[in-house]
């Protein structure tokens, strides 16, 4: 007669079928008297299969216990070990086996499934007795199936931290707070029996988002490049002197303009019009001084790289620049930048200030063919905020690490172009290089025990040659000369190679060897358009209000435009 028992915690087999022959084995064991045969009422779990419903890794060796007890008729239950004299099997080999026999209760998960172990145990004279419980084999984190190449590598990196840290800690040698931490989700995350939620974690835990960085800087170094290169566009087009974009100093009088503080200036320092005559004085009609003020949002869309973002920027760009006979200018600019990226997550962003200073020069070579020119430093500070939420083994973890970091950028433009004049319109065609290399700081997060990433030293690069037409034109009107123009450019870029970034867990005691996590990003395109158009109009006695809009189009995942706009007041010195 066999006796079968659901997994465990075991449900007991209906008292009027079980309890008759655990009395009867009872009495064949001598275990109870005639008259205790006939009182006994107790009901003991016979056969149990420990541990029970378990989910491991694959090459893990599950030891199992089973022990058969009876009633004893006193209340209670005989329980006795019959681990080594239990017959152990599996519904599924290939999941998991028993291989040695010198250990026939050790099952060995050889591959990702579940299967239902099972111990069979024969009592002379009462039967066999049978007892199972189910086995969840997982794969390793990196082997799971549909995963992208980023939550791979995280699991990648778990599947080689998590039994170095088993191995190096132990309760002789207890782990600090950090590996503590990694250790406990290390088995939250590796034990997890749904594969969905596993997968959620690697992509939680990940710094795929720090891919980011590489938009940041090569946005604050385009809105830098393009307010410098409009200065020399606007040099080109006659401007001169003092050019102030929407600036005032509030006085207990009332707001007054930069322009006025500068006049005064001018009067103070040269000695009202004889300073006018001076073309050698401080403020003469060689010297320019100028500021323009950009305000830019982008983002770009999720995708297997990351869970998108949007971001928005703010550049205020001036600068003075020298006249050098009437063919060549040379000029000092300087930007300040602020912007923000907010992660398409549950939360968390990037943060940078930015600081640039540029030596710029325009000049024409012959007749109309021009020369523009740039080199620029830019010193970068970033702040990371990375909210990690995820369901970990049923439980919901929620942590937030913070880094800080800098950075320091140089890029360098050179453009050429000739200038079309077809009466009051100009036509220019231009052709130009742009190169750009950027090294980040590493850094290490702090504020999510267990969680926390330490981020390699990156390194970003761009090479651009471009193409482009603008058309500029002059129209007279009775309240002043407009100035519309357009401007389209084709980009092409060199190093489009999708960007690689690379980290490790910051409890990992070895500092990540043989646990590096590569994080790639989206490429950039090769190829993509940079549209801009605006007008002018130019007002009596150097005042001019402006405006232009400027977007990149077929840029991959990602958009960006900026709005510049404003009211801009010149005088000439």
């Amino acid at each position: 007669m066999t006796h079968e028992r659901n997994p465990a915690p075991p449900v007991s087999t209906p008292r009027r079928r079980l309890a008759p022959a655990l009395l009867r084995l009872a009495a064949a064991l001598g275990l109870l008297g005639a008259t205790a045969l006939a009182q006994a009422q107790t009901v003991c779990p016979g056969l149990v299969v420990t541990p029970a419903n378990s989910t491991v890794l694959i090459t893990t060796n599950v030891f199992y216990d089973a022990t058969f007890s009876v009633s004893n008729g006193n209340g209670g239950c005989t329980v006795t070990d019959v681990t080594t004299q239990a017959l152990w099997t599996s519904s599924a080999p290939a999941t998991a086996a028993f291989l040695n026999p010198n250990t026939p209760y050790e099952a060995t998960a050889q591959a990702a499934g579940t299967t239902t172990i099972t111990a069979s145990y024969t009592v002379p004279g009462a039967g066999t007795f049978t007892a199972n419980t189910p086995l969840t084999v997982n794969p390793p984190l990196g082997a799971m199936a549909g995963l992208t190449p980023n939550q791979k590598s995280v699991g990648q990196a778990l599947d080689t931290v998590c039994p170095r840290l088993a191995a190096i800690y132990n309760s002789d040698n207890p782990p600090p707070p950090e590996p503590a931490a990694l250790l406990g989700h290390c088995n939250g995350i590796l034990l997890d029996p749904n594969p969905v939620t596993r997968a959620a974690a690697l992509s939680a835990i990940g710094g795929q988002d720090f891919t980011s960085f590489q938009s940041q800087t090569l946005m604050f170094a385009q809105s830098h490049t393009a307010n410098v290169l409009d200065r020399m566009m606007a040099l080109r087009s006659g401007a001169r002197g003092l050019n102030v974009a929407d600036l005032t100093l509030d006085t207990a009088n009332g707001p007054v303009s930069l322009a006025e503080l500068f006049g005064i200036a001018r009067d103070a320092l040269g000695g009202g019009a004889s300073a006018d005559a001076a073309p050698d004085g401080l403020l003469s009609d060689k010297l320019g001084l100028w500021l323009r003020g950009t305000y830019g949002k982008g983002s770009k869309s999720a995708s297997t790289a990351d869970n998108g973002f949007d971001g928005h920027q703010v550049t205020a760009t001036f600068g003075g620049d020298y006249r050098v006979g009437s063919q060549s200018v040379l000029g000092l600019a300087f930007s300040l930048a602020r912007a923000g990226i907010g992660f398409r997550t549950v939360g968390g962003g990037l943060d940078t200030h930015a600081f640039n200073g540029s030596l710029y020069g325009s000049g024409y070579l012959y007749k109309n063919l021009y020369v523009d020119g740039l080199v620029n430093y830019g010193h970068d500070s970033y702040t990371t905020t990375r909210h990690i939420v995820y369901v970990e083994s049923g439980s919901t973890v929620d942590e937030t690490a913070v880094g800080e970091t800098t950075g320091g950028t140089w890029n360098g433009t050179l453009s050429f172009g000739y200038d079309v004049a077809l009466g009051g319109l100009t036509v220019t065609p231009m052709v130009g290089y742009a190169y750009l290399r950027s090294t980040i700081s590493s850094f290490t997060e702090t504020g999510a025990t267990g969680l926390n990433l330490s981020i390699d030293e990156q390194t970003i690069k761009s090479s651009t040659a471009n193409v482009g037409l603008q058309m500029n034109l002059a129209w007279n009107t009775s309240i002043g000369v407009i100035l519309p123009h357009l401007r389209a450019q084709w980009i092409h870029e060199f190093d489009s190679a999708a960007p690689l970034l690379g980290m490790h867990f910051a409890a990992d005691p070895l500092g990540g060897t043989d646990a590096q996590i590569i994080v790639q990003g989206d490429p950039p395109n090769s190829s993509y358009w940079k549209l801009a158009g605006g007008a002018s109009v130019q007002f009596k006695h150097g005042v001019a209000g402006y405006i232009e809009y400027q977007r990149l189009q077929g840029y991959g995942a990602g958009s960006y435009g900026d709005l510049t706009a404003g009211l801009r007041v010149q005088t000439h010195f």
